[in-house]
């Protein structure tokens, strides 16, 4: 049962078990801590029994043991807290590490299938709750084995308030169950609203211009608020429902508190079965054996959150398929690129492109046009390997595509995207990304390669300049020629471009032919466009309508 609830959790005991040491030590702290905790049980009610007998030296005797014993307990119990917290740092990061290379090294089809708000709760939040689900279990552990033996002495003292105590504790122990499968649920609508809200955040920071710009702000803010007031009612909800099972626990508490009252004043104390000594223990002692209850619903409410984030974790490992390499490492300087008969369809019915075939000869220059929609951007996804194909065969530099390696391929193929990603970086590392060994000199022979050297040193402070995220800063043709600068940092025999001038007025749009004319000289250069001004630079010119070529 209890592994069929935390069947999802339980997946991600590999990641434990490579601590399987640090974890066999746990134990022996775990024991150790526990173990004199019931010791100091027994030396309290010692000095308890020294000081109603006034035996002084009975009672100094047993009150340093006392010190003694609390001094060892907890620092065995800080000790577990310690390594508990290294264990679980480790674990979520393992796992965060793995979910990374799994996300990267995904699908793009099945990566474009999710929120941006789904992948950043899923890796941030979810991963943490998977380590923390053993880290803040752990210390209730000790503390609930610790409880557990003060309800042993009750029965040591008198078995028949043992047994009703017993009774009275199963019973509060359903309840606070209860509050946390109640508290459970709440916490997983929790969740999805907050991927709601990321995704909402990323979206209006992304679209900023735009918000301003259509004079949307205030339907956005509307937006927001929305998610925000979900999670404000969420939460009310929770805080409601789960405080009302709070309440019915402690009210139980106070009711199983009054019977022992009455039990012991009108029948055990009256017939001799109890003494006041034992009482007093008794009654000192059942408010340590009730904090048991709170340490069981602290253990199931973590291992709860824990199997709720491997649950959610689960679902970016089950959903993303990896992306399909062949495992031949060719070595290719001058490329060709033949396209044969090539189909191919998102949905397996309606094919975007209908049986496609053309040549681009080595160290040429090509472009495709055509009119949004006709397949020009499936057919870079396709040579890009972004999509895989399915009818016909894509051959560069004489292989089939699916035949090379990952390496292989990245080292002969390179792509500049219609909207380069820029990083929250310097100008310098934003085109050493590509290559991070590459020298200064390197870098500025590219960018001056790519027309875009003299505005660099425009900069206050030239390659050091630091770039706003997705360098905002930036105009798009600057954006456009760092990322080609990138791109000729890179030295792969062919380079595919996806709308390069969309952005670009004509002034850009001619710096941009005078960079292909050079990059032909030594490279396949494949262009994807929309419309451009001139086609006479370039050797071929492919015209796509609904799928085929004119």
């Amino acid at each position: 049962m209890a592994f069929r609830r935390y069947r999802h959790l339980w997946q991600f005991w590999p990641y434990f078990r490579k601590y399987i040491r640090l974890i066999i030590v746990l134990l022996f702290v775990m024991v150790t801590a526990s173990s004199f905790g019931m010791i100091l049980a027994w030396l309290m009610s010692e000095q308890l029994i020294g000081i109603t007998n006034q035996a002084a030296a009975v009672m100094v005797k047993f009150t340093m043991l006392v010190m003694a014993a609390v001094i060892i307990h907890h620092t065995f119990w800080f000790l577990w807290v310690r390594l508990v917290a290294i264990l679980s740092s480790r674990v979520a990061y393992n796992i965060r590490q793995d979910i990374m290379k799994k996300i990267i090294g995904g699908k793009f089809t099945d990566l474009k299938k999710h929120t941006s708000g789904f992948y950043n709760e899923r890796l941030r939040e979810n991963t943490i709750q998977i380590g923390e689900s053993f880290h803040y279990a752990a210390g209730p552990l000790v503390d609930m084995a610790t409880g557990l033996s003060f309800l042993v002495l009750i029965y040591f003292m008198n078995w028949q308030i043992g047994l009703f105590f017993s009774t009275g504790l199963v019973l509060l122990c359903l309840i606070e169950l209860a509050r946390v499968r109640v508290e459970t649920k709440y916490i997983a609508k929790l969740n999805d609203n907050n991927a709601e809200i990321t995704t909402k955040l990323n979206e209006t920071y992304q679209g900023l211009k735009d918000i301003k710009g259509l004079g949307i702000k205030v339907a956005s803010i509307q937006q927001n608020n929305e998610c925000q007031k979900q999670n404000q009612d969420i939460n009310i909800r929770k805080e409601t429902v789960v405080n009302s099972w709070a309440f019915t626990r402690m009210l139980s508490q106070r009711t199983i508190d009054s019977v022992l009252v009455i039990m012991c004043a009108l029948w055990l104390f009256p017939t001799g079965q109890i003494t006041v000594v034992a009482l007093l223990m008794i009654f000192n002692y059942k408010s340590l054996a009730y904090d048991t209850v709170g340490y069981l619903g602290l253990i199931k409410t973590h291992l709860m959150r824990g199997e709720l984030g491997a649950k959610r974790v689960l679902e970016i490992v089950n959903d993303l398929q990896a992306e399909k390499w062949g495992a031949e490492n060719h070595k290719i300087s001058h490329a060709n690129i033949s396209v044969k008969d090539l189909s191919f369809s998102y949905d397996g019915k309606h094919n975007v492109l209908k049986n496609i075939s053309f040549d681009i000869a080595p160290e040429s220059s090509s472009v495709l046009i055509g009119a949004s929609g006709c397949g020009k951007s499936t057919l870079f996804g396709l040579l890009s390997k972004l999509l895989e194909t399915s009818d016909g065969k894509i051959f560069i530099g004489g292989y089939d595509i699916n035949s090379f390696d990952e390496e292989s391929f990245r080292h002969t193929v390179c792509i500049v995207n219609q909207d380069p990603f820029i990083f929250n970086d310097t100008i310098l590392n934003n085109i050493k990304t590509i290559r991070p060994d590459a020298l200064l000199e390197d870098v500025v022979v590219a960018c001056k390669a790519a027309n875009i050297h003299s505005e660099i040193m425009g900069f206050q402070n030239g390659y050091d300049t630091i770039l706003a995220e997705n360098g905002s800063n930036l105009s798009g043709g600057q954006k456009q020629r760092i990322a080609i600068a990138r791109a000729i940092l890179k030295d792969t025999p062919v380079i595919l471009f996806d709308e390069p001038t969309s952005a670009l007025d004509k002034e850009n749009q001619a710096l941009f032919f005078d960079v292909i004319k050079e990059l032909k000289k030594s490279k396949t250069i494949l262009v994807i466009a929309h419309k451009l001004n001139s086609y006479e630079i370039f050797d071929n010119v492919f015209t796509l309508r609904n799928g085929k070529f004119e």
